[in-house]
């Protein structure tokens, strides 16, 4: 009650990422690494939360109008969810074939969804700059994490694209991985990262 007496959550609609994890919430944090997740989930909007809330999945039906995987639905994987600053567009990562990530972004006026990233390369975790450029996270870097188990564990760091996504730039090349990437109210990219701290483990 107290929260939604706020003047400011004057809105009666919120939107949701359904994830359905198949083991830990660790593999959040190593999607590249451990195919953990179950298929199935993705965006929602929960409207009249604040009494009685109806959910609706948002991409029921919906093709992808742009991309590679242009003419087919999302039936695989789903993880992170950014609303854009306009709270026109959502942007998302899913699975294609192979199991592998791509960003993707959905319009919620036109119910147009674009695929925006391809290829062989994991790609999760968007967020829009102030300047409309997308950032996220990557495997295309290359490089393999020292302590991860997993053969061909790939290290991801921070990437950007236009919106429509050309002009793929690598903005990282930090040896470990990095993820859930944000803008701070001062205008800064903050994000996560694992860094060695040059201890013994058995000592740390």
């Amino acid at each position: 009650k107290i929260a939604f007496s706020n003047p400011l959550a004057n809105f009666d609609k919120i939107v949701c990422m359904l994830e359905r994890p198949g083991r830990s919430r660790i593999v959040e944090q190593a999607r590249a690494s451990y195919r953990g997740h179950s298929v199935g989930g993705g965006p929602i909007i929960v409207s009249g939360f604040k009494s009685e809330p109806i959910v609706t999945e948002v991409l029921k039906g919906v093709k992808v109008a742009a991309g590679p995987w242009k003419g087919k639905e999302l039936v695989g994987k789903f993880s992170g969810l950014e609303l854009n600053y306009d709270g026109k567009d959502l942007l998302f990562a899913a699975t294609t074939i192979g199991d592998v990530w791509h960003v993707f972004r959905f319009n919620l006026a036109s119910k147009k969804l674009e695929q925006l990233t391809d290829g062989p390369h994991d790609d999760f975790d968007p967020h829009q700059l102030p300047s409309g450029r997308i950032v996220f996270t990557s495997t295309r870097r290359g490089g393999v994490g020292r302590c991860v188990i997993v053969p061909q564990a790939l290290t991801y760091t921070l990437h950007c694209i236009e919106p429509d996504g050309s002009d793929l730039i690598c903005l990282s090349f930090h040896e470990t991985n990095e993820w859930a990437p944000t803008i701070s109210h001062y205008g800064k990219l903050v994000y996560t990262r694992w860094d060695y701290i040059d201890r013994h483990w058995g000592v740390a």
